[in-house]
């Protein structure tokens, strides 16, 4: 599993961006193809001489109607990842980055043969529980950006230990 693989890639996304198993991710390079709000979107675009920042909108999740759609722009590293990606797996506009299922089957199969029993939502638990000392105010920084409430937070939490 290297640098250019569909896991490698996962991982780094989901550590920029945690969310639920909401990556099915139809590529777009043009904003204005972000039409569909049932839709989720990763936009790449490219520069004259460098490539632009990969760009997410989260429109489908669990909790939309609660925080509306999730805008991320991915680091410079994790953008490069994506472009190497697309590239040689061919990925064109209009197709899905990972495919239009949910990732939750493959993160398990993956992670079975590794020889690890760790899914999404235990990413999720184990990226919460890391913070178990954050302030409130970082509490809540990391609930929004996960899109549920600091009491389900501490649930989460709760049920890890």
């Amino acid at each position: 599993l290297g640098s250019n693989s569909k896991l490698y890639l996962i991982v780094k996304m989901y550590d920029e961006l945690t969310i639920r198993d909401d990556w099915i991710l139809k590529l777009i390079y043009n904003d204005a193809d972000a039409t569909d709000d049932k839709t989720n979107y990763i936009i790449l675009k490219r520069g004259e001489t460098v490539k632009m920042p990969v760009r997410v909108i989260i429109n489908h999740y669990k909790t939309q109607k609660f925080y509306g759609p999730i805008l991320h722009t991915f680091s410079k590293d994790v953008s490069n990842l994506i472009y190497s990606y697309v590239a040689s797996n061919g990925i064109a506009n209009g197709e899905y980055l990972f495919g239009d299922n949910k990732l939750s089957k493959f993160i398990y199969q993956t992670n079975k043969r590794l020889g690890l029993k760790v899914g999404i939502t235990q990413m999720r638990i184990m990226k919460i529980t890391e913070n178990k000392e954050a302030s409130a105010k970082e509490r809540i920084e990391l609930a929004k950006m996960m899109a549920h409430t600091t009491d389900t937070q501490r649930t989460y939490i709760n049920t890890s230990n």
